[in-house]
């Protein structure tokens, strides 16, 4: 549904997406409405390694307006590491009408991997793996982090990156 969005804006409104599509060099987005979120138990029930979460969402720019897709896989690496949160492998996929960026980091989650009604996005650092169009031979890092308004659906993601 909410891809259709996408679609109907950018048909609509044909410059509207491309406009403000960024390029590469820093830039904010910010996660706006239509999370979706499925989770996979491998091996035995309930929290094991190889569990997985994936996810997608409309992204923005930091003043709100649609410009792409964000796409995540998160694998529990550790479910009981002596009592303290576990670690996951975090892999991100940002999609723009000019290109993609790859980014990978070790995210240490909120809650339990399986329940994905709640949103959870501590503050993770991801290294920036590489990119397809305007960010060709990206590299740098994105910071995910909570928003300041204390909303745990609101996630922005600071992009720090270069092309040279």
């Amino acid at each position: 549904m909410k891809r259709l969005g996408l679609v109907l804006i950018s048909l609509l409104f044909p410059t509207a997406l491309l406009a403000q599509t960024p390029t590469c060099e820093p830039f904010e987005i910010v996660s706006l409405d239509g999370r979706v979120v499925t989770t996979h138990d491998e091996g035995e029930k309930g929290p094991s390694i190889g569990d997985i979460r994936v996810g997608e969402r409309i992204i923005g720019d930091k003043d709100g307006r649609p410009i792409g897709e964000v796409r995540w896989k998160i694998s529990l690496l550790d479910p009981d590491h002596d009592g303290k949160p576990s670690h996951n492998l975090l892999r991100m996929f940002f999609l723009f009408d000019n290109g993609s960026i790859l980014a990978d980091g070790i995210h240490t989650p909120r809650n339990d991997i399986h329940d994905s009604a709640k949103v959870s996005a501590p503050k993770t650092e991801l290294v920036v793996l590489g990119g397809t169009g305007a960010f060709r031979h990206a590299r740098g890092v994105i910071d995910l982090l909570p928003a300041d308004d204390g909303n745990p659906e609101h996630v922005r993601y600071e992009v720090d990156i270069s092309c040279k």
